[in-house]
């Protein structure tokens, strides 16, 4: 097993994933019903629950033998793995750092459901830099690269993206059950 696997398939991270996703079904639930004040309150909650998983998976879970590596270059590493004999261990790696953003920037719909594609930009960039700071300097395990700051800024967006277009869809669909 790999340590991304060891990171991303085990009880607990399964586990947050699961209630993360009920959180947001529940936010897009409350979004449609226009109680924003039940939307804002779950946004805090997946954004809280989110920063736990992103501090167990990244600080917790990273293997201390490894050191620190630094690569500030951006896609030099990215472009080399996807043509080395490791390209799927590449493409994985990249995939799960934006799958891990993507819960941020929908929980930023939730909490803010006017703000602009720059607010989960600017947070996503955000704490992908103090993640990356953090695993160079303070804890001194990991790969700190230009990469990860990109797929992390680009899941944050995504994830903002595609809950503005459920929120939409579900908002078009018509009045809810029960409610004139």
């Amino acid at each position: 097993m790999t340590s991304l696997a060891r990171s991303f398939l085990n009880v607990n991270t399964v586990a947050a994933g699961v209630v993360l996703a009920g959180l947001l079904v529940l936010g897009l639930v409350r979004l449609r019903a226009r109680a924003d004040g039940g939307a804002r309150g779950l946004g805090k909650a997946v954004i809280g629950l989110w920063l736990l998983l992103l501090v167990y998976v990244t600080i917790v879970l990273a293997s201390p033998s490894l050191g620190v590596r630094f690569s500030l270059v951006p896609l030099v590493d990215l472009v080399d793995g996807l043509f080395s004999r490791n390209w799927d261990n590449v493409a994985a790696a990249n995939a799960a750092n934006v799958a891990l953003f993507l819960p941020l920037g929908a929980g930023l719909v939730l909490h803010s459901p006017r703000a602009r594609w720059v607010v989960p930009v600017l947070v996503g960039f955000g704490l992908s830099l103090a993640i990356e700071l953090t695993q160079g300097f303070v804890v001194r395990n990991g790969a700190v690269t230009a990469d990860d700051l990109i797929a992390n800024t680009a899941g944050a967006f995504l994830g903002w993206a595609l809950m503005r277009w459920c929120a939409a869809r579900l908002s078009s669909s018509g009045p809810v059950e029960g409610t004139t």
